[in-house]
């Protein structure tokens, strides 16, 4: 299986450098956030030139993803940002890129036009032969009525959001057919630390035996940004060492199952 990792995984290095390192450890790809960063497109391109495959791309979603039930200009531009981001996909030859639908436990309520906007997001990403992945967020209600609405979009896993928000009360296996994304990362059940796989309270094993079953995941993104072990966050390269290791013992865990 492929291993990547977020772009963004907690160190603020220069981003040849960054790509480079990737390289240098073994990091098949990355997931990018789109326009993350002044330098988000050079940066894009760099990594594309230097080999390092763009497995994702993750829309953006900070301080506007509630305007989408909204009535307003602000769910109109959310939109069409959606939308303009799976342009830029296409043109740089990347399918996949995971959306969010909704922000703290207390978003707006779902709505008629929040539907067809996804509609229509949905169905630019379908006719552009794109791949729309919904992620698991805090409201687990607002996901299953979004992939029921869009059949053929697909899923992005969140192992660490279902370990936070919803650990006995959701089966990842219900949608196992349709998940082509992880988002692999540990926590302790009361926040979001994106630590390192294996540095929390995460079922590692019962996560590895599902992924098994999941027919179209060929690849295992590490979505991290810390380390409980302050050791591992002392140098960048050690840090991507740790990472690796533990993308390694996933595959090997997901292999014996």
């Amino acid at each position: 299986m492929k291993k990547n990792i977020s772009f963004y995984y907690g160190f603020d290095s220069e981003y040849h450098s960054r790509v480079d390192l990737l390289k240098e450890v073994g990091f098949d790809g990355v997931m990018a956030m789109y326009e993350y960063a002044p330098d988000f497109y050079e940066s894009i391109e760099y990594a594309l030139k230097q080999g390092l495959e763009i497995e994702s791309i993750h829309l953006p979603f900070r301080n506007m993803v509630n305007d989408l039930w909204v009535e307003g200009d602000g769910g109109e531009k959310y939109t069409t940002l959606m939308i303009e981001g799976g342009k830029y996909a296409k043109e740089i030859g990347v399918k996949k890129l995971t959306m969010h639908l909704s922000s703290s436990y207390t978003p707006p309520p779902m709505s008629e036009s929040g539907f067809k906007r996804l509609q229509k997001i949905y169905e630019f990403y379908l006719a552009n032969d794109l791949t729309l992945c919904i992620e698991n967020l805090r409201r687990i209600d607002y996901f299953r009525a979004v992939v029921e609405l869009l059949p053929k979009a697909k899923i992005c896993y969140d192992v660490g959001h279902h370990n936070i928000y919803y650990p006995d009360t959701f089966d990842i296996l219900d949608y196992k057919d349709r998940v082509e994304l992880l988002h692999l990362h540990d926590n302790y059940g009361q926040k979001d630390d994106h630590y390192l796989p294996f540095e929390g309270n995460c079922d590692w094993q019962k996560i590895c035996a599902n992924i098994a079953k999941m027919p179209a995941v060929n690849s295992l993104t590490l979505e991290v940004h810390g380390s409980i072990d302050e050791k591992n966050m002392a140098t960048e390269r050690g840090y991507l060492t740790k990472a690796m290791e533990s993308a390694l013992k996933i595959e090997r865990m997901i292999k014996g199952c």
